[in-house]
């Protein structure tokens, strides 16, 4: 994109106070409110969201932000495993080793958020492989290139049977990578000008596929398509508004959601261990105590990136942002 979307911005602040709440559980009262605008809903409507700025952007190897999300991956999984094996010593539990393993390390079983991380990058780099073979003009060699990899990708999560912990459908992850990529690119073609698609070519190929993996997806898993097709529709209808006004110094506010995502998670650990500690049982939630809860851990959230954002260096492993 030229220019940055303030809408964009605004949305990913939205979905991730749906995410602190969720992540308040278990909690009590009503909850009509979240079974109509789910977390495999706001997941969704986040990754078809990264998917899109990936392909809009002309999806590439080399376009995937890898230092962004590897770096604090690799930090908050190592700080999360530490914290919960603080916990455990606190609540005067044996450590548990099992979340130490190099699966649970490269699956983010880590945190209970952080396996959106890796599942990402498995995302992008379908949505890469994609993209070179259907969108860009490749040499032969590209093309055995990327195809190798959509063949091993499949084949590796075929044989470990790899599936997200919230999100996708019971064959795996990789018809639902494949099926949000091909959304994403959707997106993209529908956004841009009448000329800008290569060829009517291209537009027979990625409707002959979209079909092709709709029938699949209706025929193995109804609720996966239905979420998706829902979460593309709101991304297109809010990516079609005027775009907002830059917010001049509150902009900050609306470009911190990645760094609130990695750090939210221990901050209402931590504020549930402390409350235990002084007698004051949180668990199971209200609602009022989830709403203001949120407004707490947002506080702080923000609170700790303006200190980490003082520091290039910081920066770049807490939060994965260059800053010079």
């Amino acid at each position: 994109m030229a220019t940055r979307n303030y809408n964009i911005d605004l949305l990913r602040f939205v979905l991730i106070l749906f995410v602190i709440q969720y992540h308040m559980n278990p909690y009590s009262g009503t909850t009509a409110l979240y079974s109509v605008f789910n977390v495999k809903l706001v997941v969704w409507m986040f990754m078809l969201l990264s998917l899109y700025l990936l392909q809009n952007r002309s999806a590439t190897f080399g376009k995937v932000k890898w230092s962004r999300l590897i770096l604090p991956y690799l930090f908050w999984s190592i700080f999360y495993l530490c914290l919960r094996s603080f916990k455990s010593v606190l609540q005067g539990s044996g450590i548990s080793f099992d979340n130490w393993t190099l699966q649970a390390f490269l699956t983010g079983g880590a945190a209970l958020h952080l396996y959106f991380i890796p599942l990402l990058l498995i995302y992008q780099l379908i949505a890469c492989a994609l993209s070179n073979l259907f969108l860009v003009k490749t040499v032969k060699s590209a093309w055995v290139v990327n195809c190798g990899i959509l063949i091993a990708v499949f084949l590796i999560s075929s044989a470990l049977e790899l599936k997200s912990t919230v999100i996708g459908s019971k064959h795996g992850l990789f018809i639902d990578a494949l099926f949000a990529a091909v959304c994403a690119q959707a997106l993209v073609s529908l956004g841009a000008n009448a000329g800008s698609v290569s060829s009517n070519l291209l537009r027979l190929i990625m409707a002959f596929f979209a079909v092709a993996l709709l029938w699949l997806q209706t025929n193995l898993d109804g609720q996966v398509l239905l979420k998706v097709m829902i979460a593309s529709s709101i991304l297109y209808i809010i990516l079609r508004m005027p775009v907002l006004n830059k917010l001049g110094q509150f902009d900050w506010l609306f470009t911190a959601s990645f760094g609130i995502f990695l750090i939210h998670h221990a901050i209402i650990e931590s504020i549930e261990v402390l409350c235990k500690q002084f007698g004051i049982q949180l668990i199971p939630y209200n609602f009022t105590e989830r709403m203001l809860g949120t407004v707490v851990v947002v506080a702080i959230s923000y609170g700790f990136i303006y200190l980490i954002r003082r520091s290039k260096y910081l920066s770049l492993l807490l939060i994965g942002e260059k800053r010079t």
